[in-house]
């Protein structure tokens, strides 16, 4: 409620199972998919819903998006993406920046890796919990930095799309909105799916 009221905008939280089928395309109305998830199949059904961007022209911004934003103990990504394409040429839009980004799974594809724990039916959210400790201010951390990519979304201004930080060791970096980054991405995808005969 409070985003809500202060950047003017309609915000929901779903707090059960994710369906795709609740988010639908609109021309005139953009949406912004924020995944706050712990298992692959939550965030599988969350990019699901980037399928809707692929129903409209080429040359037309993406109206959905997704941001992901994950944490292990002490560390997290927060990652940005509209598309499911993996053509590179797809992304080139010759000089007029990156309208369109890959999604989150694509990225980072080990996030759909479902972790032993979300194999089995018979732990409770509790005891996953305890078998991923996390520190206390990691999750503080991946919330400040996904709060700052939708401010600076909103302001037009933002000129990253994929953040990684490490708590112990201090550190943290940033893949910027490039022609170059975009390629990269995509080309590391494109040498993942490559099998050799």
């Amino acid at each position: 409620m409070r985003y809500s009221i202060a950047w003017g905008v309609d915000a929901t939280a779903f707090v059960q199972e994710f369906d795709p089928k609740l988010i639908c395309y609109a021309y005139d109305k953009l949406t912004i998919l924020v995944g706050c998830v712990d298992t692959a199949a939550g965030r599988a059904a969350i990019n699901q819903a980037l399928e809707l961007n692929q129903c409209y022209s080429r040359s037309e911004i993406p109206r959905v998006w997704y941001l992901d934003c994950g944490n292990h103990a002490a560390a997290g990504q927060i990652l940005l993406g509209s598309s499911l394409e993996t053509d590179r040429e797809f992304y080139n839009l010759g000089g007029l920046g990156c309208a369109r980004l890959p999604s989150p799974m694509l990225q980072a594809p080990d996030l759909l890796k479902s972790k032993p724990e979300e194999l089995t039916n018979n732990l409770s959210c509790a005891e996953m919990a305890v078998l991923n400790l996390q520190s206390e201010s990691v999750n503080v951390r991946v919330a400040a930095e996904a709060a700052d990519y939708l401010y600076r979304m909103a302001g037009g201004n933002l000129k990253r799309f994929a953040t990684y930080f490490d708590l112990e060791s201090g550190t943290a970096r940033s893949i910027y909105i490039t022609q170059q980054s975009v390629c990269t991405v995509l080309k590391s995808i494109a040498s993942e799916t490559i099998t050799p005969h």
